[in-house]
Order: C-alpha cells, then sequence, then structure tokens
C-alpha cells in the first residue's frame, strides 16, 4: 500500500485508522482493461492527494485523448 503518513496522522488524530490490505492488480479484477486505462485508474485512486494526478493531467491522459479524441 502507499504511504501517506500525514494523512495517516490527521486519520488518527480524528480517531480514524485506515484497514491494511493487500493491494489487488486491476488487471485481475478487470482482465480486459486496456493498459492505459488502468494507468488513469491507477492515476486517480492513489491516497496521497499530492501524488494523485490532477485534473489537467488527467484530461490530457493518454487514455482520455484516445476515447474523446480517436484518430
Amino acid at each position: 500500500m502507499e504511504t501517506w503518513p500525514e494523512g495517516v496522522k490527521q486519520a488518527a488524530q480524528k480517531g480514524i485508522n485506515f484497514p491494511s490490505f493487500t493491494e489487488i492488480n486491476l488487471k485481475t479484477v478487470i482482465p480486459n482493461c486496456p493498459s492505459d486505462a488502468l494507468d488513469f485508474i491507477y492515476q486517480c485512486l492513489k491516497w496521497d492527494p499530492t501524488k494523485r494526478i490532477s485534473t489537467s493531467k488527467m484530461l490530457n491522459h493518454e487514455f482520455l485523448i484516445k476515447k474523446l479524441l480517436p484518430v
């Protein structure tokens, strides 16, 4: 699991504990998903907001470019 020390500390101060879990490879959950789509999903699901993809980068991600502006 990706660590986010500041988020864990802030949550603990409010009495919230993040559960421990084993990361699941999305490819096993969505086996027919294109690799650029998987990358897009992974970028959106990062715990640490400073490491999560920004909206402007989302709109320029190769997955969306292919889907919104097909060649």
